[in-house]
């Protein structure tokens, strides 16, 4: 057998299928994150007269949603139909804020 049939036989066309089967199928790594931030502060005050009512509020909220993920196959026999990592929800707040005070009737 000549070198040049030998060497013929070595390159042989493959298709996409063909080469990652022989080769050890597929790599991959899907990685992702997301970040969301919300602070709000509120106050309010009220008066009333002649030395009557008065009230005084305050309200403090901090919502942090943070999430990650890194996916990876080596020799996977197919890429796996994963959704990448979507936006950060929003942020609302769900809790009330602080009480205030009254006042009552002056004494006379």
């Amino acid at each position: 057998m000549s070198y040049e049939i030998l060497a013929s036989e070595l390159f042989v066309t493959l298709s996409d299928d063909q080469q990652e089967l022989v080769a050890g199928g597929q790599d991959f790594e899907l990685a992702g994150s997301n970040f969301a931030n919300r602070v709000a502060n509120l106050q309010g005050t009220s008066n009333a007269g002649p030395d009557g009512s008065s009230a005084n509020s305050t309200g403090d909220v901090t919502a942090i949603n943070t999430a990650a993920q890194d996916l990876m196959g080596l020799g996977a026999a197919e890429v796996p139909d994963i959704e990448a990592l979507g936006a950060a929800p929003v942020l609302n707040g769900g809790g009330t804020g602080g009480g205030g005070g009254g006042g009552g009737a002056g004494e006379g």
